[in-house]
């Protein structure tokens, strides 16, 4: 009775059409789970049903269902998808695909720059005797990262992804070498940025007006971004050295003072060249990477970096001195300066012997007590017995030498297989005679008057001199036998560019190693004197590393496959569309007659289904499917892929 009041009450209310909100009428809402299952649910087919009133699509809710029972309906979804797995599954034609993709990507995109680098393993090509300790150097040239400056022509998204590509090539080349190699020194040489002339300063800018839209912040967000390529792999690299020193017998490995990063010596690029230069660019460059005119002891071998695009502003008439005078002037000290350099470096290596002068630090200490210091100082050094160190010059522009001179069988290029005598706008691919043969002529000068201020032993003179240089992005090895009144034989190799948007479809970079003792252990230390260079060895090999060709990878290796993967995918949707037409025709034919012919049925056209190429059920509708599914794993693996 009082069931039937209540309905009644309930139905004669003015709002019975609004729900009740007494307690009656609560609904439980649906668990974390059950909406997990009826997400899962969707994706997944309804399962037969045995009548027609409880046939219904998974997909959407059921609003006579309760919540329990729209539980138990996904489960038992589940749990029939989940039955009728099998492992054939895995060997679809997409999941294949899928997997072929991830194979060739990781090869093409990581194992072969570890290939390429483990090739050129330092115990496989240097021939020192059983018991040395080399000092390992690398030199990387042309890196010029890819900016506006490089292609001003090229559309987006093309030129994106130039930019995103080569900073990958670039990234993982120098994270392998400096992990795989683990070199004691690295030293670039120019031309680390591509547009760095050309990027504003506060008190200067480009002359082309279409680069003078690129200011200060620009070449800052430039600087970041090869301090993030090159910097950061050498600052993990020698951090993972440290933790590694003294396990397997490579201790040289933690050495703190003997790992080197030099990347100052700047190219046409990163200033301009000669007149081209302005001054403020310049000092921008040399506040962020240091001066271009420097000299560093690395393994007991001078190396002398001489800024040559600011030099070879000497001989233009009509330039300002201020481009030229400090490189000159550089040259002209270089005798004291690498006297400097030698004491500093002989100190760390033996103290006892080369003692170092300290200054007094006492109140009441004149001016005059600090020049006698000084002079006592220079007294003491002047009468060292200096070893003689093979002199090594870094340069950016090759030195001068005959037209088509060959390079050796190096090089990429083969027609014509040598430097070309070319001048243009900011570039000049050699130096000019005179300041090649001045080059020449402060170098060769060292060794001769290094030690003939002594009054100790002195060493015999020498005229050890190489030659690095980079700009042509080419291999190029060339011996020079005589500049003006110099003969001697100075070999030179044009390191080839790290880079492969330079022009060339195998980089490269140049591994030096150097082997120079000072004090053996069947010598007193009084006589410090190579021993390398008293038995007449020499005391450096070269070996080239090649790294992959990435657009061989491209063209010969994902171009191929992915033509591949499309007609596999349109021949597989052909055939399971006939399939499907065959089923379909075959379900469709009458039993009960005989006198029904195939003819007949399918000149009728009720029961042979026909499909378009783009229709509903057309091949090309399942194959743009399955590609796209296909597309977008390949691409998340190939995301991560960039990551690493």
């Amino acid at each position: 009775m009082m069931k039937s009041y209540h309905r009644h009450a309930t139905s004669s209310h003015p709002s019975s059409h609004i729900h009740s909100s007494s307690r009656d009428h609560f609904i439980q809402p649906p668990s974390l789970i059950d909406r997990s299952l009826n997400y899962l649910d969707r994706k997944l087919p309804s399962p037969p049903s045995s009548s027609d009133d409880e046939t219904y699509n998974y997909g959407l809710p059921r609003p006579s269902l309760s919540s329990s029972r729209k539980s138990h309906h996904h489960h038992n979804a589940l749990r029939l998808r989940l039955s009728q797995w099998r492992w054939r599954h895995l060997f679809t034609l997409p999941v294949l695909l899928t997997l072929t993709w991830f194979v060739v990507l990781y090869w093409g995109e990581r194992q072969v720059f570890v290939s390429s680098i483990r090739a050129c393993n330092w115990s496989q090509w240097e021939s020192w005797p059983a018991d040395a300790t080399p000092h390992h150097v690398i030199l990387v040239a042309d890196p010029q990262l890819v900016d506006p400056h490089t292609y001003p022509g090229r559309p987006w998204p093309l030129s994106s992804l130039t930019v995103r590509h080569t900073d990958l090539y670039l990234r993982r080349s120098f994270d392998g070498l400096t992990r795989l190699l683990c070199p004691d020194t690295v030293v670039f040489l120019g031309d680390l940025f591509d547009g760095g002339r050309e990027w504003a300063t506060d008190k200067s800018r480009s002359p082309e007006s279409r680069w003078q839209k690129y200011g200060k912040a620009y070449w800052m967000k430039e600087y970041v971004r090869w301090g993030r390529i090159f910097v950061r792999p050498w600052s993990r690299a020698a951090a993972a050295a440290t933790t590694a020193a003294g396990r397997e017998g490579r201790q040289k490995r933690g050495r703190g003072r003997g790992r080197k990063f030099i990347a100052a010596l700047p190219g046409n690029h990163d200033l301009g060249f000669a007149s081209g230069i302005q001054v403020p660019v310049r000092k921008r460059f040399h506040a962020f990477f240091g001066e271009g005119n420097r000299v560093d002891i690395v393994g007991n071998h001078t190396f002398v970096s001489v800024d040559t695009v600011s030099l070879s502003a000497m001989d233009q008439e009509g330039t300002d001195e201020e481009l030229w005078r400090p490189t000159r002037d550089f040259l002209d000290e270089l005798q004291t300066i690498r006297k400097r350099a030698m004491v500093n470096e002989l100190i760390s290596q033996d103290p006892k012997t080369y003692q170092r002068i300290k200054y007094p630090h006492r109140p009441g200490l004149t001016a005059r007590d600090l020049e006698g210091v000084q002079t006592q100082r220079r007294t003491q050094q002047d009468q060292l017995a200096l070893p003689t160190l093979p002199t090594i010059l870094l340069s950016h522009i090759p030195l001068y030498r005959a037209p088509e001179t060959s390079c050796g069988v190096d090089r990429e290029h083969r027609n014509p297989d040598s430097i070309l005598i070319h001048k243009g706008y900011q570039y000049q691919n050699v130096l000019t005679p005179q300041i090649s043969e001045l080059l020449v002529d402060k170098l060769t000068n060292l060794s001769s008057s290094s030690s003939s201020s002594g009054t100790t032993k002195e060493t015999p003179p020498t005229t050890t001199l190489r030659v690095f240089s980079g700009d042509d992005h080419d291999y190029c090895s060339v011996t020079h036998t005589s500049y003006g009144h110099h003969h001697h034989t100075i070999p030179e190799i044009t390191v080839k560019s790290i880079s492969w948007a330079m022009g060339i479809r195998k980089p490269g970079f140049e591994m030096v190693s150097l082997w120079n003792p000072l004090f053996p252990q069947t010598r007193t230390q009084d006589q410090a004197v190579s021993a390398a260079q008293q038995q007449q060895q020499d005391t450096v090999q070269t070996h080239l590393c090649l790294l992959p060709d990435q657009l061989r990878i491209f063209l010969r290796v994902y171009a191929p496959l992915l033509v591949c993967s499309v007609l596999a995918v349109l021949l597989r949707s052909c055939w399971r569309v006939r399939a499907t037409a065959a089923a379909a025709v075959a379900a469709r034919l009458p039993t009960t007659t005989t006198t029904t012919t195939r003819a007949s049925l399918v000149g009728g056209g009720d029961l042979r289904p026909r499909h378009r190429l783009f229709g509903r059920d057309g091949p090309l509708r399942d194959a743009g499917s399955t590609l796209a599914y296909v597309a977008l794993a390949v691409a998340a693996w190939y995301v991560w892929l960039w990551r690493l």
